[in-house]
């Protein structure tokens, strides 16, 4: 009788182990975050030319084929790729770590202390940004002229170690800023925030100061005290430091002289900078003659500046696996993330093609000298 008493207290501890194992397993929250393989979209729904879709900048050729009316059903694709990021359970986590085509990151490693909101709100804020570098690129290579219009100060990362960090969040857009007499003064640029920090400044300290910042759609104040300026870095690091803020993305009007040449990108759902150079490289088709991807299915990804430097990304083997998948023929990548994107793309025996770039104007060359 003893004996069987105490088999069946071993098998009720091995039941209540079971169900808490499972259950922190199941439903406890999970440290990590899981990248995963994601999309390859076509870009053309993103760009739109603001009069019109015919060919504008014909005297900027592109490709071999530009003194040739391309058929339509012979036009290649230009691709866009984006990861996919998750925050499954410890046992689906866990699982992933088996996968390849997975990358399993402590939280704290990727969201630097921000919640997943936060984080969308910061790559989402970057991705507006990525769309006016992608514009300049472009306009730059083609030879347009244009102006730039600073229209919003938004801010893109916090600093959860800073004490004002409960205060801004990612994705606020800075309205205006308020003195102690309660005057306005609207903000459209960092180098307006900057000045007035300065005025408002005795020996470079400021003792309160409110800015109005519009959040979720409404409208609220942020009340700042014991701001010390920084007068040695440079304008927008000076005001990153005193809100306690890690960046801000200057959201632009880009304004081509000639109004033909007019474009908006518009990308909801996908956030991150990586999208620069294949926006550019759109872009650039949309305005010029015949078909600059001769007739294939390329996809891209970089970072882009205002020059046409293309920057590396995160992602690299996830995207790879996602372009393949997409029946992909060249996959243009960040010269600093061709080796890695090769080394996947050989573990899965694809056919694609991938060829690392340093500048748009090498992307450019490169696809021209597609076979």
């Amino acid at each position: 009788m003893r004996r069987f008493d105490i088999n069946v207290r071993t098998v009720m501890m091995t039941v209540i182990i079971t169900v808490v194992m499972m259950s922190i397993l199941l439903y406890a929250p999970s440290p990590f975050v899981v990248t995963k393989p994601g999309i390859a979209v076509s870009t053309e729904s993103f760009i739109t030319l603001e009069h019109g879709s015919q060919e504008l900048h014909s005297d900027q050729s592109v490709t071999d084929q530009d003194s040739e009316k391309v058929d339509e059903s012979d036009k290649g694709q230009l691709f866009l790729t984006a990861v996919l990021l998750e925050t499954p359970n410890i046992w689906r986590s866990i699982g992933a770590m088996f996968k390849p085509s997975n990358n399993v990151n402590f939280k704290a490693d990727v969201l630097g202390g921000a919640s997943l909101e936060e984080y969308v709100a910061t790559v989402t804020t970057m991705m507006k940004g990525s769309h006016q570098q992608a514009l300049e690129a472009a306009y730059r290579y083609l030879d347009i002229e244009y102006s730039i219009q600073s229209q919003q100060v938004k801010v893109q990362q916090v600093n959860h170690l800073s004490s004002t960090t409960s205060s801004f969040k990612p994705g606020d857009h800075i309205l205006a800023a308020v003195n102690q007499s309660d005057d306005q003064l609207p903000i459209q640029s960092i180098k307006e925030l900057s000045a007035w920090l300065r005025e408002q400044a005795v020996d470079g300290k400021i003792k309160k100061t409110t800015f109005i910042v519009e959040r979720d759609n409404g409208q609220l104040p942020i009340e700042l005290k014991d701001i010390k300026l920084d007068l040695q870095l440079s304008e927008e690091q000076m005001v990153a430091k005193a809100l306690g803020v890690i960046s801000f993305v200057e959201i632009k009007d880009i304004v081509p002289s000639d109004e033909q040449y007019k474009v908006s990108i518009a990308t909801d759902n996908i956030g991150g900078p990586s999208a620069g150079l294949v926006f550019a490289l759109t872009v650039i088709d949309k305005l010029s003659s015949g078909d600059l991807t001769k007739g294939k299915q390329i996809a891209a990804t970089g970072t882009i500046d205002a020059a046409g430097n293309v920057g590396v990304i995160g992602g690299i083997v996830q995207k790879v696996y996602t372009t393949s998948k997409q029946g992909v023929d060249v996959f243009l990548v960040p010269k600093g993330n061709e080796k890695a994107a090769k080394r996947t793309l050989k573990s899965i025996d694809s056919e694609m093609q991938i060829i690392g770039v340093e500048t748009l104007e090498e992307a450019i060359e490169v696809i021209a000298s597609l076979q």
